[in-house]
């Protein structure tokens, strides 16, 4: 996965020093350069030494003491230009970037200016005035530039150096440059004024010019398909230039199983769910990503069982039995000789804007997930995909959604394979998925997950189940669910094909 760091599970090695003893007020002028050198090296050690924060549970100013979780994020903020963080609730990542990070640009780097977008004004004022300038007042009189600070405000401040800090809402509608760029809660950028994907439009110029771009939210579970979704799983999936960023409930040290249970318990007591406590103190990114247990078909806790994260097979792996060489496969086991298997298939149209054409290939009795195609992929060319690996996989048999290409898909495999074609309860070759069967097979689906009768190795079935809503029996918006279809096939055939399939197997 690019670049993705999972900090419940992580730790650090960086050994942070302690300054020397005594009110740095009172230090000699060797000891004060001897400091400066150190915190111009090291933004770990000005933060740990000389940045005061509020501590939220004693209302007390206190030195800035790391988490581990924190040490991971900022060294990523020393290396990445582009960072998206998707956090749990009161992690400290505001304090730490737009506080603790800018300030340490401010005083240490040329050129430095930076920029704080919150979702309102109120955010806005609160960032620079209760956590960025106590930080800066709270510094010894002797690491300040110069003449100190020559320009304060709500939404400004500039140092006699020439560093600038500014912190604006989303809404101010400019062109921004800065050396780095913070959106804070960037999920919740969105009303009737701007969207996110607006505000990322207004930084564009900081992205061209080489500055940093930092995205800091938590997840948002009333939009599933939201940009900041969006960006994190293609962030994790390394098709954009973002590196994504995670920290569970878990890495605030101080929470443990008790408070854990505690919130799920407040959760279960608002509406019978534990969205609550996914959506704000979640312990995965992709549960925290997840829609709405209200919303969504399939129970999250049963899809999490059923999926056993597993690498496809490498080349050299598969050098004694080698697969057909088709762009997009995936494969989890070789065939055994012993299993049977069956394929299931959802084909698409094969244009850019369409869902992928995807094929798994299923043990039928333990209900592995064994291999995967998926592409735009054409109807025709698809269908010789499917003989290919039907043929590899022990000439198994086929179970194709008929509906729209599936005729085609399923047409040339009439003429031209020597497969076995599958019929659902209709008793015609493949499954015609209306409301009434789709709703059958999803039963089907969701019965098999909670039984654990399937197991899932790909993460793009994964997510997508996790997608499927309630209501539609789709993924939200313009996303793709055709690694849901083709699970949900594979429930349809355990269901309605099976005894007919067993006659003709033996």
């Amino acid at each position: 996965m690019h670049g993705l760091v999972d900090t419940k599970i992580l730790h650090t090695d960086i050994v942070i020093p302690d300054r020397p003893p005594g009110d740095p007020e009172e230090f000699d002028n060797q000891t004060k350069l001897e400091e400066l050198v150190k915190c111009d090296n090291s933004p770990y050690y000005f933060i740990k030494n000389y940045v005061q924060i509020l501590d939220d549970r004693t209302r007390k100013y206190v030195p800035f003491s790391l988490y581990p979780a924190q040490v991971n994020v900022l060294t990523a903020l020393l290396v990445e230009k582009y960072i998206i963080l998707l956090k749990t609730r009161q992690f400290g990542a505001s304090t730490l970037v737009g506080g603790a990070y800018f300030l340490w640009l401010l005083l240490f780097t040329e050129n430095a200016h930076n920029l704080i977008l919150s979702k309102s004004e109120r955010e806005a004022h609160a960032l620079m005035g209760d956590r960025f300038k106590p930080m800066f007042n709270g510094l010894p009189s002797w690491m300040k530039p110069g003449t100190g600070v020559i320009s304060d405000s709500k939404t400004e401040f500039a140092l006699s150096n020439g560093a600038k800090m500014f912190s604006l809402p989303t809404s101010a509608g400019d062109s921004y440059t800065a050396r780095a760029c913070m959106i804070d809660e960037a999920a919740l950028v969105h009303n009737s004024r701007t969207s996110l994907s607006d505000v990322l439009l207004a930084v564009e110029p900081t992205i061209a010019a080489g500055g940093q771009l930092i995205l800091v939210s938590k997840t948002d579970k009333s939009r599933p398909g939201s940009t900041f979704n969006s960006l994190f799983t293609g962030a994790v999936k390394g098709e954009n230039q973002f590196y994504p960023l995670f920290a569970p409930w878990q890495a605030v040290p101080w929470r443990d199983d008790e408070w854990y249970n505690g919130k799920i318990s407040l959760s279960m007591s608002i509406n019978g769910t534990t969205d609550y406590v996914k959506e704000n103190y979640p312990e995965t990114w992709e549960e925290a990503l997840a829609t709405r247990e209200l919303d969504k078909r399939l129970s999250y806790e049963h899809i999490k069982q059923c999926y056993v994260e597993k690498d496809f097979l490498t080349d050299e792996e598969l050098s004694g039995y080698a697969p057909p060489e088709l762009p997009g496969l995936w494969v989890y086991e070789t065939p055994n000789g012993v299993s049977q298997y069956i394929i299931t298939a959802d084909p698409a149209e094969g244009n850019p804007g369409s869902d992928d054409s995807t094929a798994d290939v299923w043990d039928w009795d333990t209900g592995e997930q064994v291999c995967n195609l998926s592409g735009r992929i054409e109807s025709a060319v698809f269908a010789q995909y499917l003989d290919m690996l039907g043929k590899y996989y022990g000439n198994a048999p086929i179970f194709a959604e008929r509906n729209n290409h599936g005729h085609a898909v399923i047409l040339w495999l009439r003429e031209f394979s020597d497969l076995r074609l599958l019929s659902g309860p209709d008793k015609k070759f493949g499954y015609n998925t209306n409301i009434r069967s789709k709703a059958a097979g999803f039963v089907e689906l969701a019965e098999m997950l909670k039984e654990m009768e399937v197991t899932i190795h790909k993460g793009d079935t994964y997510r997508q189940l996790l997608s499927i809503e309630g209501a539609t029996l789709r993924a939200p918006g313009k996303k793709h669910d055709d690694h849901a279809m083709s699970v949900m096939l594979f429930a349809a055939a355990k269901k309605f094909v099976h005894l007919d399939f067993l006659i003709d197997f033996v």
